[in-house]
């Protein structure tokens, strides 16, 4: 069965309030990246304790650990443009994201789940084969801390970032062949870097093909649109990835994890919760039309 859920902090930083709204749309899986104003890595004890509560009250589990790992300069040459770290800090150096994922080992491991998430750097440019040695060089050293505590890093391809469409992930995932280092496949961020329409199904069939699905441990849900102002995202089945033929098409090549919503959208006139309540109707909308409701739960 594939698992829905929802990255809390999307309906609201209240993580009560998340948990709520997310059993009412009929979703009792959810993915962690900020609590109560407060960035996942950096947790307390205390607020760790209350979370956990909070979700054996409602039955609920958690998928991942999105963290903001890898969400920095590549080197004092390669400097991106950044972007959002959900709280933490913008600038800090590889070796105090590599303190960063110990952190979220911790916190997958007192919440229960395996997957810990990476990005790739913020991006300077296409990445070269100079700059893919980098990322796989520091990627292996985060595999390696990884492995050690018996968990498993997904890297999310990320547009703000060196690894952003489905052909840089693929590079990746062919330098670094480990059962324990996959994929979160978000087809919304690709549509930064390619039109929708090369993303999916173009895209999603070249990991197919290339590497296989089932590198893909983890998936993301956000809708883009193209406007004057270049990639913006909407509510959730009105944009232009093919999220039907998307959700069919892991149905049936046995994908077996989370699709996670990551509404993303901010309309003016609607709070995040709203929102995210209209992206997971949405969601549930296209699992009916696609015909494999009894795939997911």
């Amino acid at each position: 069965m594939i698992k829905v859920s929802v990255i809390t902090d999307e309906i609201g930083q209240d993580f009560e309030r998340a948990l709520d709204v997310a059993l009412e749309h009929r979703v009792r899986h959810v993915e962690l990246r900020a609590l109560w104003d407060t960035n996942v890595a950096d947790l307390t004890p205390e607020q760790v304790a209350r979370a956990k509560e909070l979700l054996d009250q409602r039955g609920m589990r958690v998928v991942a650990i999105a963290g903001p790992v890898f969400k920095c300069h590549l080197s004092e040459q390669l400097r991106g443009g950044g972007g959002d770290t959900f709280g933490h800090a913008e600038d800090a150096s590889i070796q105090e994201h590599l303190a960063i994922l110990e952190r979220t080992f911790e916190m997958a491991e007192a919440f229960g789940t395996d997957l810990v998430r990476t990005f790739a750097f913020w991006r300077a440019g296409d990445p070269t084969p100079e700059i893919y040695d980098e990322i796989e060089k520091h990627l292996r050293e985060a595999l390696r801390r990884t492995e050690a505590r018996g968990l498993k890093l997904v890297l999310e391809n990320e547009h703000a970032c060196f690894i952003g469409t489905a052909g840089e992930s693929i590079e990746i995932l062919k330098r670094i062949q480990s059962p324990s280092f996959g994929l979160i496949w978000d087809p919304g961020n690709a549509a930064h870097l390619e039109p929708a329409s090369q993303v999916f199904p173009g895209g999603y069939e070249r990991i197919k093909e290339e590497v296989g699905v089932e590198r893909i441990f983890h998936v993301h849900l956000k809708d883009p649109v193209t406007t004057g102002e270049g990639v913006v995202f909407t509510e959730f089945g009105k944009g232009e990835i093919d999220y039907r033929g998307q959700l069919e098409a892991l149905v049936r090549d046995g994908y077996a994890g989370a699709v996670s919503m990551e509404t993303h959208w901010r309309p003016k006139d609607m709070s995040r919760e709203q929102a995210t309540r209209l992206c997971l109707d949405g969601l549930w909308r296209l699992i009916e039309e696609a015909g494999v409701k009894e795939h997911f739960e």
